[in-house]
């Protein structure tokens, strides 16, 4: 038999929502449902590792290839942000609360990375 719900322990995070934008999708369900689908395929493409040894990628038509580093991060990551925080900014506006600002966590690449 499940606990009272009374008697569960606080949650440490909770998850208000999720966004992704990569190449096999504008929204995470259009990535989700590209990766279910097994289409997510790397391309060839112009750029080479420190081996000279080219590379495939699977590139979003919107960054163009000349956006690197923290700036194709940004790119890529600003919208999804913005997708997964949607329903708590509009759940908050539609209820005439004030925006409250909510702690973001982000895992980004060690600095010395193209």
């Amino acid at each position: 038999m499940a606990a009272p719900r009374d008697s569960l322990p606080a949650p440490r995070a909770l998850i208000l929502g999720v966004g992704a934008r990569t190449a096999g999708g504008l929204t995470a369900l259009q990535v989700t449902m590209t990766a279910r689908a097994g289409r997510l395929e790397p391309r060839p493409c112009h750029l080479v590792d420190r081996a000279g040894e080219r590379v495939a990628t699977l590139r979003l038509a919107s960054i163009g290839d000349h956006v690197m580093g923290i700036d194709r991060l940004v790119a890529l990551g600003g919208p999804a942000l913005r997708q997964a925080a949607h329903g708590w900014t509009s759940a908050r506006r539609a209820a005439g609360g004030p925006a409250i600002a909510l702690p973001l966590v982000v895992a980004a690449p060690d600095a010395r990375r193209p």
